[in-house]
């Protein structure tokens, strides 16, 4: 499985092919009272018909698409093992915990912003990776696509400086400071050092590579463009997540590239678009073979387009 394209599609689709609405409450009363205001009552029932009124037609219509889509995979032998799931539900949660010291969001807090339970996300990245295999062999971009697209976008890829950067956070400023004097002193390899001190649980498994970091006037920017050299290693810096040293990898000067330095971007962000476009076709066609019958009305049908017709 590419893992890369996979999670691409999943990151970017879980709000644009399955929205998130909120969760019904459990069976219970309808007659129940969830909340008063100025001694009015509202009840379940007015709360679970004012929730279907809202996000029902939206609900049920995910409900259809994903029972279609299972049905598909397992009539046409396509499969996806619980493995790989684990796998791309670890690289998502990698990757933006990757990201959590610039964004302040971790894995857990961007699955609350989407209204995703884990379970619910997992179902979500089962049923991306279904369709990408039902698609994957169709999806192509040559060589012409590439540089076209380069030609046309130079000015949109200007790039500021960047720094590619590795951190290694501890709890405390003294444990850091032991740590840094150690790495400092050659006592102990940086990856090394990552993988048994550092409190963030994506550096520890990938040597504290945080990525690209642009310049600015936070504490933790400045103390990394501070760095003249690769490889150099910053002081003990207080940030987020704790106390953090930070290492230079390797430095990215702003303007626009070459056409050398971003093919291969090119070349992926080109074939992701034609995967998700294919994949969103695919859905819309499994579905609409399945003939779904809508046996409960909502009153939002003149308003919303259904994904899948």
């Amino acid at each position: 499985m590419k893992q890369t394209i996979i999670l691409w599609a999943v990151l970017v689709t879980i709000s644009v092919l399955w929205a998130a609405a909120p969760a019904l409450p459990q069976d219970g009363d309808d007659t129940e009272v969830v909340a008063t205001v100025y001694d009015e009552e509202i009840t379940r029932g007015q709360l679970v018909a004012e929730l279907l009124a809202r996000h029902g037609y939206g609900v049920l219509q995910s409900m259809i698409e994903i029972k279609a889509i299972e049905h598909y995979a397992k009539a046409n032998g396509f499969e996806a093992s619980e493995a790989d799931i684990d796998d791309l539900v670890a690289a998502a949660r990698a990757r933006i915990n990757s990201q959590s010291l610039m964004t302040g969001k971790n894995f857990e807090l961007w699955l609350a912003e989407q209204h995703l339970t884990l379970g619910a996300f997992r179902q979500q990245v089962r049923l991306q990776a279904l369709l990408e295999q039902m698609v994957k062999d169709k999806v192509n971009v040559e060589d012409e696509e590439v540089g076209q697209f380069y030609d046309e976008n130079q000015e949109k890829m200007a790039r500021e400086e960047a720094m590619w950067t590795a951190h290694i956070v501890l709890a405390t400023q003294d444990e850091a400071e032991r740590v840094r004097a150690r790495i400092v002193n050659g006592e102990i390899e940086w990856d090394e050092a990552a993988r048994k001190y550092s409190i963030d649980p994506y550096g520890r498994d990938n040597a504290g590579l945080i990525g690209w970091v642009l310049r600015g006037d936070d504490p933790t920017r400045k103390a990394v463009f501070a760095l003249e050299n690769d490889g150099d290693i910053s002081p003990v810096v207080h940030s987020e997540m704790g106390y953090s040293i930070f290492k230079r990898l390797s430095y990215r000067p702003g303007g626009i590239p070459t056409f050398e330095e971003v093919e291969d971007e090119i070349r992926e962000l080109l074939l992701n678009r034609k995967l998700l476009q294919a994949m969103q076709v695919q859905r819309d066609s499994i579905v609409k073979m399945g003939d779904p019958q809508r046996l409960i009305h909502f009153g939002t049908e003149d308003t919303i387009t259904p994904s899948a017709q």
